[in-house]
């Protein structure tokens, strides 16, 4: 099971890819608590048809928020991170279907459905984090210059 969720080798150490995970997790944060704490309330006062999005405002950018938390404290390498964003995404979704059953909950059908297209661009985001950004602790995904095969030819 070594490797599957962290690497020993990777979990203690600094790097690019823990920096640019923290930052997306604190901006995530703050967009997810100004959802909830100002959109929303004003979205309900005032009557606006948001199609639904302050109902789901922070379950969805809250989920994105927690992926990147979790990222970041593992400092996932490329793998590791779908992996991980997956993981969370169905805690999270499993997470909401319990609702029932937990005290105090309700399930809210728009936040089981939320919780996946929030994992989904999540992953997104990580796929496009890891073509731009080199991490210089793997190595083995460093990009493949092709310039050089062609001119080969």
């Amino acid at each position: 099971m070594e490797d599957v969720f962290f690497s020993r080798k990777r979990v203690f150490k600094l790097g690019p890819m823990r920096g640019i995970y923290f930052v997306t997790f604190a901006f995530f944060f703050v967009l997810t608590e100004i959802g909830r704490e100002i959109y929303r309330p004003y979205v309900y006062q005032n009557g606006i048809n948001d199609f639904g999005f302050a109902d789901v405002i922070g379950n969805l950018l809250g989920t994105v928020a927690v992926i990147f938390f979790c990222l970041g404290v593992n400092h996932a390498n490329r793998v590791q991170s779908i992996r991980i964003t997956a993981f969370v995404t169905a805690g999270i979704t499993i997470y909401e279907l319990l609702q029932p059953v937990l005290p105090r909950g309700i399930l809210d059908w728009k936040d089981v459905v939320s919780t996946p297209i929030a994992g989904l661009f999540s992953l997104m985001l990580v796929l496009v984090i890891w073509r731009v950004v080199r991490d210089p602790l793997s190595p083995s995904e460093e990009k493949v210059d092709t310039s050089r095969v062609e001119k080969a030819r």
